[in-house]
């Protein structure tokens, strides 16, 4: 449309709020300088890793993302490595956060993916949580929260996989039951997902989670009704002891 790449949808989308033009970087982000680069890890057979920072504002930039094809834990360890290298970013100080389902042992190995990226030099750590609700909606939180005026995520025009997830290709998959159109309760595994699960687990590791369960504020305690009544009745009760009192 008017020469414009658009996803094409056809599940309902994870983060309907998600917008483009607000949320994407009209030039490629660079890390700041004095602030810690946290990495989410997704593992799997497509592994992928999400580098990116929660500045002092309270601002999320994403910055970089890398996507493994049919490989396991080691070899995507010296792929991240070499990124950080590339890229110049040794002196930063790093947070890998990944999903918790990487520290369980396969059946044919004693080693877990978390095991794997430590002797490899990646001191990596399971996510908070793997609750799939407080995952999306640690990541609808960041969405839809301003900062300063402006968007509180903005995301790289480098990171075309995880944008093109956001436009609609990380979704709930469309179904049809007895001629009713309804959509999975789950998003859907696709090469969408990978990233997306290694963008929540980076934003849990940052503390996103815990907003997600405390809210941004305190609530008001409820008022608490012992039993119903008529207000009005009392205060004419009121007035008419007064009266007899006054006669007295």
């Amino acid at each position: 449309v008017l020469n414009q790449y658009q996803a094409l949808l056809d599940g309902k989308p994870v983060y309907p709020s998600f917008r483009k033009e607000s949320h994407v970087a009209k030039s490629p982000i660079e890390p700041k300088v004095g602030s810690e680069i946290i990495v989410g890890i997704d593992f799997g057979r497509t592994p992928s890793a999400i580098f990116t920072q929660q500045l002092h504002s309270g601002k999320w930039t994403i910055f970089h993302e890398v996507i493994g094809q049919d490989m396991g834990a080691g070899r995507f360890a010296d792929i991240l490595k070499r990124e950080i290298a590339k890229n110049n970013w040794e002196g930063f100080d790093f947070k890998f956060v990944g999903d918790p389902a990487g520290n369980q042992m396969a059946q044919t190995s004693e080693t877990t993916p978390f095991m794997i990226l430590r002797a490899a030099g990646i001191n990596a750590h399971p996510a908070p949580s793997n609750d799939r609700i407080m995952r999306v909606e640690a990541v609808e939180g960041v969405l839809n929260r301003m900062v300063d005026g402006y968007p509180s995520l903005t995301v790289s025009p480098t990171c075309t996989v995880l944008i093109s997830g956001f436009e609609g290709g990380y979704q709930y998959k469309r179904q049809y039951h007895m001629s009713n159109e309804k959509y999975e309760e789950y998003p859907s595994k696709n090469r969408f997902s990978h990233p997306h699960d290694a963008l929540q687990y980076a934003f849990l590791g940052g503390g996103e989670g815990r907003r997600v369960i405390v809210g941004l504020g305190n609530l008001p305690s409820p008022s608490t009704v012992e039993r119903a009544g008529n207000p009005f009745q009392r205060q004419k009760a009121r007035n008419r002891r007064t009266r007899f009192s006054r006669a007295i």
